[in-house]
């Protein structure tokens, strides 16, 4: 049995409400559940401001475990994936943010055949395309309503009706796909005692969240983890009420959310975090924060200095739906001289392996390697002779203090220019461009060609046709052009001629992260790159 007295930090240390669990295997993710509604009835699971006035409601263990035996809000969602756990069948999400297409894909590889979905407009547009699509392949996928807060809750507590089916002693008990950053989304599949080895991860950083409040309402990524870190620490989800569509976060509502559920540690994306720090009061209000985790996507240098000067503890994120948060989660501080920067856990066996280096220093691809400890969800490769997963990912070393990195880009996004010069397409080039107003995504491009280019979604869609428009867009941004052009070497400065428009009728496909796919991306605009080469003999 698993002694959780030896790890770094103990969680729910000074808990009187919540009872760690075993940590043996004997329970899968659902017996946890109704281990706490046994063992932690006066513990909250989740919490939600019900007005505008700020008054709130807690959802303890026995009402949500009592509702999970009944079984697009975050408490709905999560009552019903596990729900269905319950009943000994597998869940598998799909992001909002998938297209007709990936959705189409991931029900095909899974062979899935019933799908539930939200009674909102585009949830059940998304779901009728997707399903012509395959029915087009002769694939029949049955389309039912997602269950509502009101058909699993408000009803009695009992939690002793029906037992937890158990089919296998490790069984599969959920399936996440990828985000499709470089190709289409990959189902992951998730065995219990590795789905619960996640949710150990608070006990190897250095904050007791144990009864904690956590702000995960806009978060969609952290949205599998709460059902884990809920059972193994103590955490209480802090969400925005049931509603039927499920409420849109905005920075304001969501920092307003943040405030009345008295969230100590926040999720978001840098986005939220970006549109707060433009107010001296929202940067009071996030100083007292215990953590602000963002991941997903860089943060701007200027917006991170500036909070972390504030007193802000601002902590990066990194992992992957293959290997889960890796990182040290959560510092009690961030670093005022290297914020972005963040520790592999403990407890993760990771290897290093070099593969380039810059002006910044040394560039590394990470491989995690099983253990007992902790096992990567899918392998990929050997090292050693024990199975890893390489993640194609690309960190960038501190140059100073060794075991810190930051998110880089990819393996995938490496190129070379028929001079010879190998580049990366430097995500933070492609971050600069998205400081600019005018720019919604930005992808480089110019692998065996002379010069580099870029491909841009502007904020505005315009006929890229019309050359007077397309000269007036690229001379708007070509200050933020200028700056990335200063800081890169020769033969990686963008012209002006270079920069391709999209055409509003091929919009780019975005990942639920809120990238852009990048090689399906290049792939889409193949045509339109080539005839601009053509047009500037190159």
């Amino acid at each position: 049995m698993t002694d959780v007295n030896t790890f770094p930090t103990l969680q729910a240390a000074e808990s009187t409400t919540f009872t760690r669990p075993p940590f043996d295997q004997s329970l899968t993710v659902p017996e946890l559940y109704a281990f706490h509604a046994q063992h932690s009835p006066n513990h909250p699971l989740f919490v939600y401001s019900t007005d505008s006035t700020g008054t709130c409601r807690e959802l303890c263990y026995p009402e949500v475990y009592a509702a999970v035996q009944r079984a697009h809000d975050t408490i709905t969602y999560a009552t019903f994936l596990i729900g269905v756990m319950h009943a000994g069948l597998t869940p598998f999400p799909l992001s909002t943010n998938n297209s007709a297409v990936d959705v189409a894909h991931l029900i095909r590889t899974t062979e899935l055949r019933l799908l539930f979905v939200s009674q909102d407009a585009v949830m059940q547009s998304c779901a009728l395309e997707a399903c012509a699509i395959l029915k087009s392949e002769g694939i029949d996928v049955h389309i039912l309503p997602m269950p509502q807060f009101e058909d699993m809750y408000g009803q009695d507590n009992l939690t002793n009706r029906l037992p937890v089916v158990k089919n296998l002693l490790d069984p599969i008990v959920l399936m996440i796909h990828s985000s499709g950053s470089t190709a289409r989304p990959k189902p992951i599949p998730f065995s219990s005692s590795r789905f619960i080895k996640w949710g150990m991860l608070p006990y190897y950083g250095e904050i007791d969240m144990g009864g904690m409040v956590i702000g995960l309402h806009s978060s969609s990524l952290f949205r599998a983890i709460q059902m884990v870190w809920t059972t193994c620490s103590g955490v209480t989800i802090g969400c925005f009420k049931p509603a039927s569509p499920p409420i849109a976060p905005t920075p304001e509502l969501y920092l307003r959310e943040i405030v009345a559920t008295n969230s100590r540690v926040v999720f978001c994306a840098p986005m939220f975090i970006e549109a707060w720090s433009r107010s001296p009061a929202n940067i009071d209000i996030m100083r007292n924060w215990s953590a602000l985790v963002y991941g997903g996507a860089p943060l701007a240098d200027s917006v991170g200095d500036r909070l972390v000067a504030a007193g802000v503890n601002l902590i990066p994120s990194y992992g992957t739906t293959e290997i889960g948060c890796i990182s040290v989660f959560c510092p009690k501080s961030a670093s005022a001289d290297h914020w972005g920067f963040f520790k592999i856990s403990s407890h993760v066996s990771a290897v290093m392996l070099p593969r380039s280096k810059n002006d910044d220093g040394e560039i590394v691809e990470p491989v995690v390697i099983s253990t007992e400890i902790f096992s990567p969800n899918v392998t990929n490769t050997m090292y050693q002779g024990q199975p890893a997963y390489a993640t194609k990912d690309l960190l960038l070393r501190h140059p100073t203090d060794k075991d810190k990195y930051r998110v880089h880009g990819r393996v995938d996004d490496q190129f070379t220019l028929s001079n010879g010069a190998n580049l990366s397409t430097c995500p933070s080039s492609e971050t600069q461009f998205l400081q600019d107003e005018h720019v919604t995504a930005a992808i480089v491009f110019g692998g065996g060609r002379l010069q580099i280019g870029v491909l841009i979604q502007p904020i505005k869609p315009f006929d890229p046709e019309d050359k007077e428009k397309l000269s007036a867009f690229r001379t708007m941004i070509w200050p933020t052009v200028e700056k990335i052009n200063s800081a890169a070497s020769t033969y990686s400065r963008i012209s002006k001629e270079m920069i391709l428009a999209i055409n509003p009728q091929k919009p780019l496909e975005f990942t639920p992260k809120g990238t852009p796919r990048r090689q399906i991306c290049l792939k889409q605009y193949n045509s339109e790159i080539d005839a601009l080469y053509n047009a500037v003999n190159l």
